[in-house]
């Protein structure tokens, strides 16, 4: 026994002892291949410590050189199974500035060790891949080969060549893991278009080995939305030219990939059954049979003819048509080997993987749809203008002259056409294809929103109008009045030989007159009192001693800034027993709906005031409502606590001052435009210039022509803005670069603004309410455009004038020439002018009253007198819009950063767990989750380590990679890698682990920290040292990129 024991441990050590020795042996290898690693070692550390010489840049230029000229360069450094991503893609840039940016076709082969893969190659390709018994490749080489120019139905120019170590390699031993081979597998795969699985002989077990870890990798491609192709090479398999038995073998083969095909998804958790649901697989066209390379036993056995055939068959198949979908340049394949590597290098593939070039091509799709929805918007604002227009002439009347559907058809098809074409055209379509439904779906989307909320505004605009036909006819009234009163008093003057301040006396002594009588026939109108419909409807909603108490304790006054929500939250109990507790994400989600609902009071009555209507009660339960409505359908208290009726009151108590005054001012407008007197008073020096008129002796048609000119003057200057509008906000959106691309490029130029100008108030309103600094951002910008005296704007406004005033000369020369040079009566006039206008502008027989009964006698005496009147308003013009003063933006009909808003802001949710925007530029984007460009650090929005008071310094996509718990409740912790079971506002955004941030937010941590520590009573003692070595130029530098 005791011999038997020690021959046991001899055999132990001289197995050490083999081992050793077969280590030492495979260390004294040297090879080119050693040489450039160390290489790439030494240009790596020196990368690092930002030592860039003469000397250090060649280094990669001698691998490129080598690549170029034939000769294989490691990709995957075999012996540590790593990627020197640094130097690999050093290289390849300068293969791209030798060669250009060419388009490769990617060839990867995967096979179990010994199985035949190099010399596969070898004899494919000519190559000279390292071939021998046992683990030859270490790791992964690439190889460049170049396509004859002469063969034009190849849709490359060249093929990259990946070769790889063998799975389930013996050398390895223990360290042969299933890991090892999984991530190997999904690499090879993953930075291929096509991948030769390579399966020797008919073993069953391993022909298990080889399907089952490359059927998870193709599964995980799948899932990441990358599409690799594969043909299986089934090597020396005796006679493989009987048909039956090729059916046969087929037929097995695909069993055991659908049988693989369901392991896997048990593992990967995907409901898939069939390896054709995993990728595009015909099993008669992608599986080829092998013979045995050599005819006999080795070394005295000649090379097996068949294989070649075999060899050129399968070279006829890989260069196909059909495998050459999906080519892609050597950026787009150095980018995606980055994105592959890094997503390995985490511990969830899947959960980790970002395709750079996806997001690359994502965000030009979304470029693109900001160009297409401007151009459906700003042609129905156009529309609307038009629509306005009509409406105010009286020449609209019913919703059923709109037909707004038929107006935008037009326009929409068009861009559904260019979408079509961009998407077949675009020399990216093989990835961008994948998003034309998004596009399409939001463009569709955006045109039925446009009509509704249009005809909403219009159909509201009728209504207004009609109700205030009374005041209109009573307008006419007086017109008339004064009109006789004043022809009556220029007669009785007529002669007299009176100065100016005579004149001015006569007509103010008439005008008081009249007002005095005007005045005591008119019925006092009472302003509403709205303070009082203010408290009458909380009163109706909420019952009197809530109200009372909270008046008292005057909570509502800071609710914007509470930290501690926990007074309007009634927590219920656990098992019957004991009360929840809150949490911080309690606190984070009752801000969010505080500021949320805020917001959407504030739109309610911005729309309000845009549409220039009259106060009504109704406005205060529409407010009332929305903040009941919003407050129910909370749904982050997961049944753990009700929202006490005291936080919807102090909501309403704290917006309740500023809606009061803001109704009351939208009251005093409306009455002062549509009172009757005031609208004469406005006009009162119009009608002592009639006086004077009248008073020198001139005819009825030369104060009729003086009084169109005046009319026509206020209109056409409205009209030159109500036009331009659109066309600004296009000018401004072109020309500024914050506005003219995506949703995260206008994210950068916030941050870069906020860095200029450094104040943590301003951080703060940016980060409570990012929705309200978006908007104000703009309006910025708009007004920086305008401030500029930009000589374009100037010629747009010119444009339009030069527009208008065409269509005015026309209607003024037609409705002349259609009564010709015969005495015709003044209002016949008018109404066929304003006939001929088309709703060109706002201008009807209600802007010129007074005129009945009255005549022109010589139509062309009267014609010109007009021109030339206008002819000087014109002039006048002209210096208004020469840039010399700025434009009266308040006669805009519609903002153009108003606009521009709607346009830009996307999506507008905001992350459950640090509050970042959506970075979704398509509004609604259905069966997309949202996502964020770079998540915050969580002490922003004042998250502490659970029952601590240290800030959280980890951004949320940092956190979903690490081990930590998301605290819902005292009894309710989840990993926050499955943050998405915490509820529905989680389950619909998508968080992917980084361990990237945006350096903007790491420099506001250190510029703000005592800022944010005494905001959320806290302390920062986590923040990371080398957080604080970054500069203000550093992060400025970030952005621009």
């Amino acid at each position: 026994m005791e011999e038997q024991k020690r021959k046991r441990q001899n055999t132990q050590v001289i197995k050490k002892e083999i081992e050793v020795s077969s280590g030492r042996l495979a260390a004294s290898t040297l090879g080119l291949e050693h040489l450039l690693r160390e290489v790439g070692q030494i240009y790596e550390t020196l990368a690092s410590q930002h030592m860039k010489n003469e000397m250090f840049l060649c280094l990669p230029q001698l691998a490129a050189d080598l690549m170029i000229s034939g000769h294989s360069i490691e990709l995957m450094d075999g012996d540590a199974s790593h990627v020197s991503i640094t130097w690999v893609s050093s290289v390849l840039e300068q293969v791209i500035a030798k060669l250009g940016d060419k388009r490769v076709f990617v060839l990867s082969v995967l096979g179990i060790q010994s199985t035949g893969k190099s010399t596969l190659l070898n004899a494919m390709f000519g190559l000279q891949f390292a071939v021998s018994a046992g683990r030859c490749t270490r790791g992964a080489f690439m190889q460049l080969l170049k396509v004859k120019h002469e063969n034009n139905e190849l849709n490359f120019d060249y093929v990259l060549v990946v070769d790889t170590e063998g799975l389930k390699a013996l050398e390895l031993g223990d360290k042969a893991t299933l890991k090892h081979d999984n991530e190997l597998a999904t690499f090879v795969i993953g930075i291929g278009q096509l991948t030769l699985i390579n399966i020797f002989g008919e073993n069953p077990s391993d022909m298990q080995d080889i399907l089952e870890i490359s059927v998870q990798a193709f599964m995980r491609m799948k899932k990441v939305k990358l599409s690799p192709s594969c043909i299986f090479i089934h090597q020396n398999v005796g006679e493989i030219t009987a048909g039956e038995k090729n059916v046969e073998g087929r037929r097995r083969l695909l069993e055991r990939l659908d049988f693989m095909t369901q392991t896997a998804a048990k593992q990967e958790m995907c409901d898939i059954s069939r390896f054709t649901e995993v990728i595009k697989f015909d099993i008669n066209r992608h599986v080829h049979y092998f013979s045995h390379l050599w005819e006999g036993n080795p070394p005295m056995a000649p090379p097996n003819p068949r294989y070649s055939e075999n060899i050129q068959k399968l070279k006829q198949s890989l260069f196909s048509e059909e495998m050459q979908e999906g080519i892609i340049k050597i950026s787009e394949f150095k980018t995606r080997m980055e994105d592959l590597w890094s997503a390995l290098l985490d511990e969830d593939f899947v959960f980790s993987f970002k395709n750079t070039l996806e997001i690359a091509a994502y965000r030009k799709v979304e470029e693109k749809y900001a160009d297409w929805s401007w151009r459906l918007r700003s042609h129905m604002l156009e529309i609307e203008n038009e629509l306005r227009n009509s409406i105010e002439n009286e020449t609209v009347q019913d919703m059923g002259d709109f037909k707004l559907d038929e107006k935008i058809q037009v326009i929409y098809e068009a861009i559904t056409k260019e979408v079509n074409d961009y998407f077949a055209k675009e020399k990216d379509k093989e990835l961008k294809i994948q998003w034309k439904a998004k596009p399409e779906l939001g463009l569709k989307d955006l045109q039925s929103e446009l009509v509704k909320g249009t005809e909403r505004k219009l159909t509201d605009f009728i209504k207004m109008k009609q109700g205030l036909k009374k005041v209109e006819e009573q307008k006419g009234k007086y017109e008339s009045e004064l009109m006789k009163s004043s022809q009556v008093l220029a007669q009785d003057l007529k002669g007299k030989n009176l100065t100016l301040q005579e004149l001015e006396n006569a007509f103010q002594k008439m005008w008081t007159l009249w007002v005095t009588r005007v005045k005591s026939e008119m019925p006092d109108v009472q302003p509403p009192n709205i303070k009082a419909h203010a408290d009458a409807v909380l009163l109706e909603t909420f019952e009197r001693k809530l109200i009372d108490s909270c008046k008292q304790s005057k909570s509502y006054i800071r609710i914007l800034y509470v930290d501690d929500f926990s007074l309007y939250l009634q927590m219920e109990k656990r098992l019957k027993m004991w009360e929840y507790s809150i949490v911080q994400q309690d606190q984070l989600c009752i801000r969010n709906l505080t500021s949320s609902i805020i917001q959407d009071i504030n739109d309610y009555i911005k729309e309000k005031e845009a549409a220039r209507v009259d106060y009504n009660k109704s406005f205060m339960y529409e407010i009332v409502n929305t903040i009941v409505k919003a407050v129910n359908k909370c749904k982050c208290n997961q049944n753990r606590f009700k929202i006490k009726k005291e936080y919807a009151i102090d909501i309403a108590l704290h917006l309740r001052g500023d809606v009061i005054r803001r109704f009351q001012k939208m009251n005093r407008v409306f009455q002062k435009v549509n009172n009757p007197l005031e609208y004469l008073e406005n006009k009162k020096e119009d009608y002592f210039g009639r006086f004077q008129i009248y008073c020198s002796g001139a005819s009825a048609a030369t104060v009729l022509a003086d009084c169109v000119t005046r009319e026509l003057k206020k209109a056409i200057r409205q009209e030159v803005y109500n036009k331009s509008s659109a066309l600004l906000a296009t000018e401004i959106r072109c020309g500024d670069q914050a506005l003219n691309g995506n949703k995260s490029k206008l994210e950068n130029h916030i941050l870069l603004s906020l860095l200029e100008n450094l104040d943590f108030r301003r951080c703060e309103q940016y980060i409570d309410n990012p929705k309200a600094y978006y908007e104000a951002f703009i309006k910025e910008r708009e007004e920086a455009y305008f401030s500029s005296r930009n000589p374009r704007l100037f010629r747009i406004c010119t444009e339009k004038l030069e527009n208008i005033k065409s269509s005015v000369s026309l209607a003024i020369s037609k409705s002349a020439a259609y009564f010709g040079n015969t005495r015709t009566k003044a209002t016949a006039w008018i109404e066929r002018f304003c006939k001929e206008l088309k709703n060109e502008i706002v201008f009807s027989i209600n802007n010129v009253r007074g005129f009945e009964g009255q005549d022109i006698q010589n139509m062309n005496f009267f014609k010109e007198s007009i021109n030339d009147l206008l002819n000087s308003t014109y002039l006048e013009f002209k210096e208004e819009f020469s840039g010399k003063t700025p434009l009266d933006r308040k006669l805009f009909r519609s903002q153009p950063h108003e606009e521009l808003f709607k346009q830009c802001c996307g999506c507008c949710k905001t992350c459950p767990l640090c509050s970042a925007m959506c970075i979704n530029t398509m509004p609604t984007h259905e069966g997309d989750d949202h996502c964020a460009q770079f998540h915050r650090p969580q002490t922003i929005r004042g998250i502490k380590w659970y029952k601590t008071d240290r800030l959280v310094t980890d951004i949320c996509s940092s956190l979903v990679a690490s081990d930590c718990l998301l605290v819902l409740s005292e009894d309710n912790k989840i990993p926050y890698r499955d943050y998405r079971q915490a509820g529905p506002e989680y389950a619909c955004w998508s968080i992917t682990p980084d361990k990237s941030l945006q350096p903007f937010w790491k420099w506001f941590v250190c510029h703000f920290k005592e800022d944010l520590e005494k905001k959320y009573n806290g302390c920062l003692t986590d923040i990371p040292d080398h957080w604080k070595t970054i500069t203000k130029e550093n992060v400025i530098e970030a952005l621009k990129k």
